[in-house]
Protein backbone atom coordinates (compact mmCIF):
# COMPACT_ATOMS: atom_id res chain seq x y z
CA UNK A 1 0.00 0.00 0.00
CA UNK A 2 1.57 3.41 -1.27
CA UNK A 3 1.94 5.89 2.33
CA UNK A 4 -0.45 8.35 2.51
CA UNK A 5 -2.97 7.21 0.07
CA UNK A 6 -6.38 9.09 1.09
CA UNK A 7 -9.35 7.05 1.03
CA UNK A 8 -11.50 8.26 -1.03
CA UNK A 9 -15.81 7.88 -1.23
CA UNK A 10 -17.52 9.49 -4.32
CA UNK A 11 -19.65 11.95 -2.03
CA UNK A 12 -16.88 13.13 0.07
CA UNK A 13 -16.08 17.11 0.14
CA UNK A 14 -13.19 19.24 1.99
CA UNK A 15 -15.95 22.03 2.38
CA UNK A 16 -18.60 20.45 4.95
CA UNK A 17 -22.11 22.36 5.36
CA UNK A 18 -23.03 20.89 8.38
CA UNK A 19 -26.21 22.01 9.65
CA UNK A 20 -24.73 21.70 13.72
CA UNK A 21 -21.88 23.48 13.01
CA UNK A 22 -20.07 25.13 15.99
CA UNK A 23 -21.91 22.48 18.28
CA UNK A 24 -19.63 20.87 21.02
CA UNK A 25 -21.73 17.47 19.89
CA UNK A 26 -20.85 17.58 16.39
CA UNK A 27 -17.51 17.17 16.23
CA UNK A 28 -15.78 18.66 13.21
CA UNK A 29 -13.30 16.47 11.09
CA UNK A 30 -10.54 18.55 11.76
CA UNK A 31 -10.99 17.64 15.06
CA UNK A 32 -11.60 14.22 14.70
CA UNK A 33 -8.46 14.08 12.48
CA UNK A 34 -6.80 16.01 15.55
CA UNK A 35 -7.60 13.30 18.31
CA UNK A 36 -6.24 10.52 16.17
CA UNK A 37 -3.13 12.34 15.75
CA UNK A 38 -2.87 12.62 19.62
CA UNK A 39 -4.11 9.20 20.01
CA UNK A 40 -0.96 8.08 17.28
CA UNK A 41 1.40 10.12 19.64
CA UNK A 42 0.60 8.57 22.85
CA UNK A 43 1.40 4.68 21.54
CA UNK A 44 5.11 6.60 19.74
CA UNK A 45 4.44 7.86 16.85
CA UNK A 46 6.36 11.18 15.92
CA UNK A 47 3.76 13.93 16.45
CA UNK A 48 4.78 15.44 12.65
CA UNK A 49 4.99 11.98 10.88
CA UNK A 50 1.41 11.07 12.98
CA UNK A 51 -0.38 14.50 11.73
CA UNK A 52 1.10 14.17 8.04
CA UNK A 53 -0.44 10.30 7.54
CA UNK A 54 -3.70 11.31 9.37
CA UNK A 55 -4.28 14.13 7.52
CA UNK A 56 -3.15 12.90 4.19
CA UNK A 57 -5.34 9.50 4.39
CA UNK A 58 -8.65 10.97 5.60
CA UNK A 59 -8.30 14.97 4.12
CA UNK A 60 -11.31 14.08 1.85
CA UNK A 61 -13.20 12.58 4.55
CA UNK A 62 -16.19 14.68 6.71
CA UNK A 63 -17.19 13.58 10.08
CA UNK A 64 -19.80 10.96 8.81
CA UNK A 65 -17.22 9.06 6.41
CA UNK A 66 -14.33 8.96 9.17
CA UNK A 67 -17.38 7.26 11.26
CA UNK A 68 -18.64 5.02 8.76
CA UNK A 69 -15.17 3.71 7.47
CA UNK A 70 -13.15 3.91 10.67
CA UNK A 71 -12.09 0.79 10.41
CA UNK A 72 -10.78 1.08 6.70
CA UNK A 73 -9.21 4.44 8.06
CA UNK A 74 -7.56 2.72 11.15
CA UNK A 75 -6.02 -0.13 8.70
CA UNK A 76 -4.79 2.35 6.48
CA UNK A 77 -3.13 4.67 8.99
CA UNK A 78 -1.54 1.66 10.57
CA UNK A 79 0.26 0.59 7.47
CA UNK A 80 1.71 3.94 6.43
CA UNK A 81 2.67 4.85 10.14
CA UNK A 82 4.58 1.32 9.70
CA UNK A 83 6.07 1.77 6.37
CA UNK A 84 7.51 4.78 7.82
CA UNK A 85 9.61 2.46 10.03
CA UNK A 86 7.21 2.95 13.63
CA UNK A 87 6.96 -0.16 15.30
CA UNK A 88 3.04 -0.28 16.56
CA UNK A 89 0.75 -3.00 17.88
CA UNK A 90 -1.97 -4.50 16.11
CA UNK A 91 -4.31 -2.45 19.00
CA UNK A 92 -3.28 0.39 17.67
CA UNK A 93 -6.29 -0.18 14.65
CA UNK A 94 -9.18 -0.56 17.27
CA UNK A 95 -7.63 2.68 18.95
CA UNK A 96 -7.67 4.74 15.92
CA UNK A 97 -11.04 3.28 15.39
CA UNK A 98 -12.38 3.98 18.49
CA UNK A 99 -10.89 7.36 19.08
CA UNK A 100 -13.00 8.16 15.90
CA UNK A 101 -16.01 6.71 17.52
CA UNK A 102 -15.42 8.75 20.60
CA UNK A 103 -15.35 11.86 19.00
CA UNK A 104 -19.35 11.19 17.43
CA UNK A 105 -21.42 12.21 20.33
CA UNK A 106 -24.26 13.65 19.35
CA UNK A 107 -27.22 11.12 19.24
CA UNK A 108 -28.58 12.95 16.05
CA UNK A 109 -25.57 12.40 13.99
CA UNK A 110 -25.21 8.96 15.54
CA UNK A 111 -29.12 7.98 14.77
CA UNK A 112 -27.94 9.20 11.42
CA UNK A 113 -25.10 7.92 10.81
CA UNK A 114 -26.54 4.65 11.36
CA UNK A 115 -29.91 4.85 9.72
CA UNK A 116 -29.22 7.11 6.60
CA UNK A 117 -26.71 6.50 3.91
CA UNK A 118 -23.63 4.18 4.88
CA UNK A 119 -20.65 3.81 2.14
CA UNK A 120 -20.77 0.01 3.75
CA UNK A 121 -23.77 -0.90 2.98
CA UNK A 122 -24.39 1.27 -0.77
CA UNK A 123 -28.14 1.60 -1.81
CA UNK A 124 -29.59 0.80 1.47
CA UNK A 125 -33.01 2.44 1.59
CA UNK A 126 -32.64 5.28 3.67
CA UNK A 127 -35.35 5.83 6.51
CA UNK A 128 -38.38 8.29 6.29
CA UNK A 129 -37.24 12.06 7.57
CA UNK A 130 -33.41 11.58 7.82
CA UNK A 131 -30.79 13.48 5.73
CA UNK A 132 -28.74 11.05 3.02
CA UNK A 133 -25.85 12.43 5.58
CA UNK A 134 -25.82 14.72 8.88
CA UNK A 135 -23.49 16.80 7.30
CA UNK A 136 -25.79 17.77 4.48
CA UNK A 137 -28.84 20.78 5.83
CA UNK A 138 -32.02 18.85 4.04
CA UNK A 139 -35.35 19.79 3.70
CA UNK A 140 -38.57 18.34 4.57
CA UNK A 141 -41.36 20.57 3.53
CA UNK A 142 -44.76 19.41 4.96
CA UNK A 143 -43.99 17.63 8.21
CA UNK A 144 -44.65 20.27 10.18
CA UNK A 145 -48.18 20.75 8.80
CA UNK A 146 -48.42 16.53 9.03
CA UNK A 147 -47.70 17.03 12.77
CA UNK A 148 -50.40 19.62 13.32
CA UNK A 149 -53.06 17.10 11.89
CA UNK A 150 -52.18 15.11 15.07
CA UNK A 151 -55.06 14.88 18.01
CA UNK A 152 -55.29 17.22 20.33
CA UNK A 153 -54.06 15.88 24.14
CA UNK A 154 -55.80 18.91 26.16
CA UNK A 155 -57.17 17.18 29.20
CA UNK A 156 -55.60 13.50 28.36
CA UNK A 157 -53.74 11.61 31.19
CA UNK A 158 -51.18 9.50 30.29
CA UNK A 159 -50.34 7.48 33.72
CA UNK A 160 -46.44 6.25 32.28
CA UNK A 161 -46.04 10.19 32.33
CA UNK A 162 -48.11 11.93 35.14
CA UNK A 163 -45.98 15.38 34.56
CA UNK A 164 -47.72 15.82 31.44
CA UNK A 165 -51.42 15.76 32.34
CA UNK A 166 -53.71 17.95 31.33
CA UNK A 167 -51.03 19.11 29.30
CA UNK A 168 -51.68 20.11 25.21
CA UNK A 169 -49.45 18.03 22.90
CA UNK A 170 -46.03 19.18 23.16
CA UNK A 171 -44.15 18.81 19.36
CA UNK A 172 -40.18 19.06 19.14
CA UNK A 173 -39.63 21.26 15.90
CA UNK A 174 -36.27 19.44 14.08
CA UNK A 175 -35.52 17.20 17.05
CA UNK A 176 -33.15 15.56 14.32
CA UNK A 177 -30.91 19.07 13.63
CA UNK A 178 -30.66 22.63 13.67
CA UNK A 179 -33.58 24.32 11.53
CA UNK A 180 -31.25 28.20 12.42
CA UNK A 181 -28.86 26.74 10.12
CA UNK A 182 -28.11 29.63 7.99
CA UNK A 183 -28.56 27.21 4.89
CA UNK A 184 -32.19 27.62 5.78
CA UNK A 185 -33.47 30.77 4.83
CA UNK A 186 -36.03 33.04 6.90
CA UNK A 187 -39.35 32.59 4.27
CA UNK A 188 -38.63 28.90 4.43
CA UNK A 189 -38.99 29.27 8.09
CA UNK A 190 -41.90 31.55 8.07
CA UNK A 191 -44.07 29.04 5.61
CA UNK A 192 -43.02 26.12 7.11
CA UNK A 193 -43.07 26.76 10.35
CA UNK A 194 -45.01 29.94 11.67
CA UNK A 195 -47.76 29.62 9.15
CA UNK A 196 -48.27 25.84 10.05
CA UNK A 197 -48.15 27.00 14.54
CA UNK A 198 -50.67 29.58 14.12
CA UNK A 199 -52.67 27.57 11.65
CA UNK A 200 -56.21 26.31 13.29
CA UNK A 201 -54.59 23.05 13.55
CA UNK A 202 -51.13 24.15 14.73
CA UNK A 203 -52.46 26.07 17.57
CA UNK A 204 -53.99 23.29 19.44
CA UNK A 205 -50.61 22.01 20.28
CA UNK A 206 -47.62 23.31 22.08
CA UNK A 207 -44.42 23.63 19.87
CA UNK A 208 -40.60 23.02 21.48
CA UNK A 209 -38.30 25.14 19.32
CA UNK A 210 -34.96 24.26 20.04
CA UNK A 211 -32.02 25.68 18.96
CA UNK A 212 -28.05 25.94 19.60
CA UNK A 213 -28.17 29.09 17.17
CA UNK A 214 -30.34 31.29 19.59
CA UNK A 215 -28.21 34.68 18.24
CA UNK A 216 -29.90 33.92 14.48
CA UNK A 217 -33.81 32.89 16.41
CA UNK A 218 -33.31 36.12 17.88
CA UNK A 219 -32.39 37.62 14.03
CA UNK A 220 -35.67 35.68 12.23
CA UNK A 221 -37.98 37.41 15.70
CA UNK A 222 -36.84 40.26 14.25
CA UNK A 223 -37.07 39.78 10.88
CA UNK A 224 -41.08 38.55 11.71
CA UNK A 225 -41.63 41.56 13.56
CA UNK A 226 -40.55 43.82 10.66
CA UNK A 227 -43.26 42.10 8.57
CA UNK A 228 -45.96 42.73 11.30
CA UNK A 229 -45.98 39.29 11.89
CA UNK A 230 -45.70 38.10 15.68
CA UNK A 231 -44.05 35.46 17.51
CA UNK A 232 -46.80 32.65 18.27
CA UNK A 233 -47.69 32.41 21.64
CA UNK A 234 -47.50 28.43 21.39
CA UNK A 235 -44.07 28.38 20.12
CA UNK A 236 -41.43 27.88 22.63
CA UNK A 237 -38.15 29.39 21.73
CA UNK A 238 -35.04 27.09 23.54
CA UNK A 239 -31.55 26.67 23.30
CA UNK A 240 -28.84 23.77 24.40
CA UNK A 241 -26.66 24.69 26.63
CA UNK A 242 -23.58 22.14 27.26
CA UNK A 243 -21.28 24.17 29.32
CA UNK A 244 -20.33 27.61 30.61
CA UNK A 245 -19.59 28.96 26.70
CA UNK A 246 -23.28 28.10 25.32
CA UNK A 247 -24.75 29.42 29.10
CA UNK A 248 -23.36 32.97 28.12
CA UNK A 249 -25.41 33.19 24.85
CA UNK A 250 -28.69 32.17 26.49
CA UNK A 251 -29.49 36.27 26.70
CA UNK A 252 -30.29 36.37 22.80
CA UNK A 253 -33.55 34.39 23.82
CA UNK A 254 -35.27 37.65 25.63
CA UNK A 255 -35.15 39.21 22.32
CA UNK A 256 -37.45 37.25 20.99
CA UNK A 257 -41.35 38.32 22.20
CA UNK A 258 -42.20 34.92 23.22
CA UNK A 259 -45.19 33.97 26.60
CA UNK A 260 -42.71 30.80 27.19
CA UNK A 261 -39.12 30.22 26.81
CA UNK A 262 -37.11 27.04 27.70
CA UNK A 263 -33.32 26.08 28.02
CA UNK A 264 -32.30 22.43 27.31
CA UNK A 265 -29.53 21.99 29.92
CA UNK A 266 -27.96 18.55 28.85
CA UNK A 267 -26.22 16.88 28.48
CA UNK A 268 -24.21 18.87 30.82
CA UNK A 269 -20.49 18.88 31.12
CA UNK A 270 -20.03 21.53 33.32
CA UNK A 271 -21.00 23.30 36.44
CA UNK A 272 -23.04 26.52 35.02
CA UNK A 273 -24.02 29.95 36.10
CA UNK A 274 -27.18 30.43 34.27
CA UNK A 275 -29.57 33.77 34.63
CA UNK A 276 -32.84 32.48 33.89
CA UNK A 277 -34.60 36.04 33.38
CA UNK A 278 -37.42 35.38 31.29
CA UNK A 279 -36.92 31.73 31.30
CA UNK A 280 -39.97 29.61 31.86
CA UNK A 281 -38.75 25.92 31.66
CA UNK A 282 -35.38 24.44 32.55
CA UNK A 283 -34.53 20.57 31.92
CA UNK A 284 -31.51 19.08 32.93
CA UNK A 285 -29.33 15.97 32.58
CA UNK A 286 -26.36 14.35 31.86
CA UNK A 287 -24.86 12.75 29.09
CA UNK A 288 -25.65 8.94 27.68
CA UNK A 289 -23.26 6.50 25.91
CA UNK A 290 -20.59 4.43 26.24
CA UNK A 291 -18.69 7.72 25.80
CA UNK A 292 -20.47 9.75 28.07
CA UNK A 293 -18.81 12.79 30.12
CA UNK A 294 -19.39 12.55 33.92
CA UNK A 295 -22.04 14.64 35.57
CA UNK A 296 -22.28 15.92 38.82
CA UNK A 297 -25.56 15.77 40.27
CA UNK A 298 -24.49 18.46 42.48
CA UNK A 299 -24.96 20.94 39.58
CA UNK A 300 -28.33 19.34 38.95
CA UNK A 301 -29.42 19.98 42.98
CA UNK A 302 -27.94 23.49 41.82
CA UNK A 303 -30.54 23.91 39.14
CA UNK A 304 -33.15 22.73 41.21
CA UNK A 305 -32.64 25.16 44.03
CA UNK A 306 -32.25 27.95 41.32
CA UNK A 307 -35.43 27.33 39.89
CA UNK A 308 -37.09 26.95 42.99
CA UNK A 309 -36.50 30.07 44.33
CA UNK A 310 -37.10 31.79 41.07
CA UNK A 311 -40.55 30.05 40.53
CA UNK A 312 -39.25 28.15 37.32
CA UNK A 313 -40.71 24.39 35.94
CA UNK A 314 -37.35 22.06 36.52
CA UNK A 315 -37.51 19.12 34.97
CA UNK A 316 -35.17 16.40 35.63
CA UNK A 317 -34.68 14.74 32.21
CA UNK A 318 -32.35 12.10 32.55
CA UNK A 319 -29.07 11.37 34.99
CA UNK A 320 -26.85 10.10 32.03
CA UNK A 321 -24.64 7.33 31.65
CA UNK A 322 -22.12 8.45 34.66
CA UNK A 323 -23.87 10.61 36.88
CA UNK A 324 -21.37 11.30 39.84
CA UNK A 325 -23.06 11.19 43.90
CA UNK A 326 -20.93 12.88 46.51
CA UNK A 327 -17.39 11.75 44.23
CA UNK A 328 -18.50 8.87 42.84
CA UNK A 329 -20.06 7.11 39.90
CA UNK A 330 -23.62 5.67 40.28
CA UNK A 331 -24.34 2.07 39.02
CA UNK A 332 -26.90 2.04 37.03
CA UNK A 333 -29.10 -0.73 35.31
CA UNK A 334 -30.64 2.03 32.89
CA UNK A 335 -27.94 3.11 30.37
CA UNK A 336 -29.30 6.35 30.11
CA UNK A 337 -29.89 6.95 33.35
CA UNK A 338 -33.35 7.51 32.64
CA UNK A 339 -35.33 5.14 35.41
CA UNK A 340 -35.85 7.36 38.04
CA UNK A 341 -36.49 4.65 40.61
CA UNK A 342 -32.90 4.53 40.30
CA UNK A 343 -32.14 8.31 41.00
CA UNK A 344 -31.60 10.24 44.49
CA UNK A 345 -35.29 10.73 45.69
CA UNK A 346 -34.97 14.79 45.91
CA UNK A 347 -33.85 14.75 41.91
CA UNK A 348 -37.26 13.30 41.01
CA UNK A 349 -39.00 16.07 39.61
CA UNK A 350 -40.52 16.34 35.90
CA UNK A 351 -42.53 20.15 36.13
CA UNK A 352 -43.61 21.74 33.01
CA UNK A 353 -44.87 24.77 32.70
CA UNK A 354 -48.86 26.06 33.75
CA UNK A 355 -49.40 27.45 30.35
CA UNK A 356 -48.73 24.12 28.94
CA UNK A 357 -52.02 23.06 30.70
CA UNK A 358 -53.77 26.40 29.36
CA UNK A 359 -56.82 25.98 26.08
CA UNK A 360 -56.11 29.38 24.85
CA UNK A 361 -52.34 30.90 24.60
Amino acid sequence: MPEHTPIQWPHSTVNPVAGCDGCPLYTPSAKVRSAITVALVEVGVPRTTASRIVENVTREMRTSDLYHLREQVADQIHGNCVLTGVRLKLKTKALIARTISAEVRCYAATLTMRWGENPRRPGKKLNKGLPRRFEEVTFFPGRMRDAAAWPNLHGHNDPAKPWLNGCRRLIFVSDMGDALSKAVSFDYLLREIIEVVTSPAGRRHIWLWLTKRPRRMAEFAEWLAKRGIPWPPNLVPMTSVIDQRMADQIHHLRRIPAKIRGLSVEPLWEDVDLDLDGFNWIIAGGESGPYAKPFDLAWARKLRDQCRAEGKAFFMKQLGARPILNGKQLDLIDGHGGDWDEWPVDLRIREVPPEFRNTVL
